[in-house]
């Protein structure tokens, strides 16, 4: 009987199961939704613009949402 082939990602890449560890703080994992091209545009014109990566604007604008909360 032949085994069956691994699943993959959308980038060919075998996927990975979710960490049950929250420990892993560093652990990087993919957050996957979607928004309309103009928004992506400025987001990203922003954090260039400020020099700043995507992923640590996105965090520092959880962080001042959830403490505004």
């Amino acid at each position: 009987m032949a085994k069956a082939p691994k699943p993959t990602g959308t980038k060919g890449l075998p996927v990975q199961e979710a960490s049950t560890n929250t420990n892993k703080s560093h652990e990087f994992v993919g957050l996957n939704f979607k928004v309309d091209s103009g928004f992506r545009r400025e987001f990203k014109t922003y954090a260039a613009e400020k020099d700043i990566s995507m992923n640590a604007l996105l965090k520092e604008m959880f962080d001042l949402h959830r403490s505004q909360r």
